[in-house]
């Protein structure tokens, strides 16, 4: 057991590591700048939730109006649209 709890921690590091390195910090920063430029937020769908640029090039006929993502059913955790409801 000791063995796979070394071998956990190593890869946990690594993973830490890749994370935090400038290179790494430099592609989510550009990625956060595409997602911006597209007017797209974390938690957000975009067959639900299209966004203006989706929406200006498929048309507001073909596309659903935005809403709020959901849970799967049976699925209350905490998300803030279940957190209403209550």
């Amino acid at each position: 057991m000791s063995d796979k709890r070394r071998r956990l921690e190593m890869l946990t590091a690594l993973l830490r590591i890749s994370t935090d390195s400038p290179e790494a910090k430099a592609r989510a920063a550009e990625h956060q700048d595409r997602m911006d430029a597209l007017g797209r937020q974390p938690g957000w769908s975009l067959a639900l939730n299209p966004t203006p640029a989706l929406r200006a090039e498929f048309g507001d006929a073909e596309l659903r109006p935005p809403r709020r993502a959901q849970p799967p059913p049976g699925r209350r955790d905490g998300c803030r649209p279940c957190r209403q409801r209550t």
